[in-house]
């Protein structure tokens, strides 16, 4: 991929997280305005929307795609998500008297506007360079990076219009502030359309995906209808404990021919589409990966405003630590990627002590300076976070076997990303669970 590319998807990235990100920074505003518990439930109008627009994207996106094409599917769903994103962060600041229901009502046109957005990138990161690993994890790692770098344009929003550090913002403050953030995402909008339209290896791609999806349905579905093929377990490989080093890693042509050993059977490589019991057998421990990292990180996310403290700015303080230090990882694997899913596995595990640590911190005073042990604790979670998180999307395709990754990659995004939604409404429906116990 190209410079250009990268930075048109890390802007598209950034763009995809803005408006929700935005929302989630105003905390210390909702806080006071509807009480400590609000955040919780902001949180969750957020990302809850995540897993039915994840479900829907692996059940529906590849019909869709197969009738209009690819390059008009995922322009289409680009701006609808954009779209979505500005007129409902900007419908917020419009009905002040509305109460918390209303900004919980923006908010899940905005989770869902995102999971949209970033659905298709991290799609799109799968399938334009699905020859060339390391132009594939470039792309991705850029999309996690934009996703956590809106954050800190917020924050400079924020000290440009004063607002979200005061208890005393007005609703005045909080429309000053989304209307910025409006126009910003405005431009982003625009980058992403360039990126669509004037990218020639995403329009060959999307040619390729084309073709491929169109081959795979003639010649085992002639009439058309759309079909998964449950293809037998290769007897020379071990899926489970596939590493980033496969034969298919670096930068090559197309894999080899579906059967060998059958010189009547007609070639078809990349063209077999797995089921997503067998993608699930291929990449377990990426998932597995995604549930032990994301359900802890949305948990701590959305206790911020919980943490027993006399600093009032310390949850804002926590929301920008988190979002800083999430993002300096993700930057770290552009040139640093885990060599492996067992070391994956292996440091979302050992990352729980510390979560058990904080939520011990925050709840009772056992040690001193809690506040400072607070945000170191935070920097070193998000940290391990992006980390783990882009990681585990950069070394998923390696999971499938060769022979079966390029027509698969698409679909195997599509499955990472209703198992991020899974994991990350986990994590709130445990914080939502500990409030209403009274912790």
């Amino acid at each position: 991929a190209s410079r250009l590319e990268i930075v048109l998807f890390f802007f598209s990235g950034l763009g995809s997280s803005l408006c929700y990100i935005a929302t989630l920074s105003s905390l210390v505003f909702y806080k006071s305005t509807y009480g400590a518990q609000s955040y919780i439930y902001i949180n969750l109008a957020v990302f809850l929307p995540l897993l039915p627009v994840a479900i829907a994207q692996a059940r529906y996106d590849q019909g869709v795609d197969r009738l209009v094409g690819s390059a008009n599917a995922f322009l289409c769903r680009g701006i609808v998500g954009y779209v979505l994103s500005i007129g409902a962060l900007a419908s917020i600041p419009l009905r002040s008297d509305g109460g918390l229901i209303f900004v919980i009502g923006a908010a899940v046109v905005i989770g869902a506007a995102g999971a949209i957005l970033q659905g298709i990138l991290y799609q799109m990161a799968s399938f334009v360079s699905v020859n060339c690993a390391a132009s594939t994890q470039s792309l991705k790692a850029s999309v996690a990076a934009g996703i956590q770098a809106s954050a800190l344009v917020a924050l400079l929003v924020s000290v440009g219009t004063g607002f979200g550090s005061s208890a005393d913002d007005t609703v005045a403050d909080l429309r000053h502030f989304n209307a910025v953030i409006c126009l910003l995402e405005t431009f982003i909008m625009g980058l992403f359309m360039f990126l669509m339209i004037h990218s020639r290896r995403i329009s060959h791609a999307m040619v390729q995906r084309d073709s491929s999806i169109r081959l795979v349905n003639d010649f085992f579905n002639p009439s058309g209808d759309s079909i998964s093929v449950n293809v037998p377990e290769p007897p020379d490989e071990t899926p489970l404990l596939q590493g980033a080093d496969d034969e298919d890693d670096e930068c090559s042509g197309n894999s080899s021919s579906y059967e060998e050993g059958d010189p009547d059977r007609p070639s078809v490589p990349q063209t077999v589409e797995l089921t997503y019991r067998k993608i699930w057998k291929y990449s377990s421990r990426c998932f597995t990966s995604l549930l032990l990292t994301l359900a802890p990180s949305f948990l701590i996310a959305s206790w911020f405003t919980k943490v027993q403290t006399e600093l009032m700015m310390l949850p804002q303080i926590l929301f920008y630590v988190r979002i800083i230090s999430d993002f300096s990882s993700r930057l770290l694997t552009v040139y640093k990627s885990p060599a492996s899913q067992t070391e994956l596995l292996t440091l979302a595990c050992c990352r729980l002590v510390l979560v058990v640590v904080f939520f011990v911190n925050a709840t009772y005073p056992v040690f001193p300076h809690r506040d400072a042990l607070s945000i170191s604790l935070v920097c070193i979670i998000a940290f391990g976070s992006g980390y783990l998180v882009t990681g585990t999307y950069q070394l998923a395709p390696s999971a499938l076997p060769g022979r079966y990754r390029e027509r698969n990659t698409v679909k195997q995004a599509a499955a990472l990303n209703l198992g991020f939604a899974v994991s990350a409404l986990l994590g709130l429906f445990v914080s939502l669970s500990l409030d209403g116990l009274g912790l």
